[in-house]
Formats: C-alpha cells, structure tokens, sequence
C-alpha cells in the first residue's frame, strides 16, 4: 500500500482495522487454551521468532494473502471481507479447533503469533519487534533486551543468534548477565490500555504507508469524530490527540 487514499477509505480501513483486532483477540484467547494443540506445529516448523525480522506491513500483507484478500480491498465492508475469508476452506479449518495440519496453516499460526508480539511491542515501546532488531543489529543491545523482554522467542532470530555468537567468542560476561535480566526481570509499566486501540491504529496506518495525502487534522478528526476513540470534553481534543500520536511515534526510552 503506497498510493494515496482518501479521507473516506481510510476510515473504512480503521473500522476493518479495529474489527479485525477484535476478531484477532477472540483468536487468542482460544489459542491460549489450546496450547498443547499449538506444540505440534511449532516442533514442526519452529519458532515464530524467526519472523520478526519480517516488517510488520510486510506480515500484514501476507496475512491478507493467505485468505485471498488483495490489500486494496481491505478498504472494503469488513462484514463482506469476513465471509470471503471464512469462505476459504484452509482458512477456515483454521477458526475451527486447529484441525487443518497443512504447511498453509503452520505458517499461518506462526504469523498470528508473530503479530501479537509487535502488537505488545508497540503497546510497551512505541515500536515493533522489527524495528527493534533493526536497531539491535546496528549495535544497540539495549533494542535487543527490549525485544528479549516483549518476547523471549525472539531469540530465533538471526541477529539475537549472532549476538549471542559474538558475546560467546568475545567472552562477554556482562551481555549475558544483561541477557538474563531480560529474560527474567518483570515487563515495565504498559500505557493506557484506554489508548491500546489508537496505538493499533497508528501502527497499522504508518506501516501500511495510507496516510500520505492526509493531513494531522484530518488524522484527529477521524479517530475523534469518525471512530470515537478519544475523548471530545477537553476544549482542544486535537492537541491532546496530536500529543499522544507524536508519543506513539517516538521509540520509548523506557
């Protein structure tokens, strides 16, 4: 997604970004309940760790082409996406317990996962799991505890591994006790889960690059007037909304 889109298709693409969110947590939550279900295919293909280096809107991309829905029609009703998906037959053995056991659907699972940790990485830092292995490979290990902290499985990844190699050949005694700290210590202090909806939101648009021909009024204006997702009592929702946008955008020092 890299043309321009108008004010009206972006609100579209919110409202199917927002339901299909929801759609996703109703997901998980049954995953989490399944997990011996889950074990197989992941001791089949391996950790979803390895696809965090995929950039977000790249998985986002891929995702919408495992249920055939091209991107451009994600700007579509999200009840008629919703009945082309479920229609797939692969897809939807999927949202039925788990029992389709083709390639098409150990990589789709792995991607649910992967999602879910950018998603909580952006929630904690104001960036994804991508974002963060690209600063970790430029040298930044605080980036890499940071990914280690939202997802320990991100040790799969091929710039953890080589971090680690090089740690193990340079006998550096202080990035391991660092590492173990990150593996053990507690998760900082989330953001307001009252804004978790925005940050989504903010995350998914910027990657998927559709805010190109709007401007920061128009931004406000959908996410205040159109969606509802912040408050209107202040005498200047705009500022307070545009304050908060800039905070999601800026990588957390946290």
């Amino acid at each position: 997604m890299s043309q321009a889109y108008t004010k009206n298709q972006v609100i579209q693409l919110c409202r199917n970004l927002l339901a299909m969110e929801e759609e996703y947590n109703r997901q998980v939550q049954n995953m989490g309940s399944l997990n011996a279900d889950v074990l197989p295919y992941i001791q089949r293909l391996g950790s979803w760790g390895l696809l965090y280096a995929r950039p977000f809107g790249e998985l986002y991309d891929r995702i919408l082409g495992l249920t055939e829905i091209q991107p451009e029609e994600a700007f579509g009703e999200f009840e008629d996406l919703k009945e082309r998906a479920y229609g797939q037959e692969k897809f939807r053995a999927y949202c039925e317990k788990f029992d389709c056991d083709d390639n098409y659907f150990d990589w789709f699972l792995l991607m649910l996962l992967t999602c879910k940790g950018h998603v909580l990485a952006k929630d904690m830092y104001n960036q994804t799991m991508d974002e963060l292995l690209v600063e970790a490979a430029k040298g930044n290990d605080e980036s890499l505890f940071k990914a280690i902290l939202v997802d320990p499985a991100v040790l799969a990844a091929l710039v953890v591994q080589t971090r680690i190699a090089q740690a193990v050949l340079m006998g550096d005694e202080i990035f391991f006790q660092s590492l173990a700290k990150a593996l053990t210590q507690k998760k900082p202090r989330r953001p307001a889960k009252k804004y978790d909806p925005i940050r989504h939101l903010i995350g998914c648009l910027d990657a998927l690059h559709v805010l190109d021909g709007l401007t920061q009024d128009d931004l406000c204006d959908i996410i205040i007037n159109h969606l509802d997702l912040y408050p209107h009592e202040s005498d200047d929702p705009y500022s307070g909304l545009k304050k908060l946008i800039k905070g999601i955008r800026e990588p957390s020092r946290k």
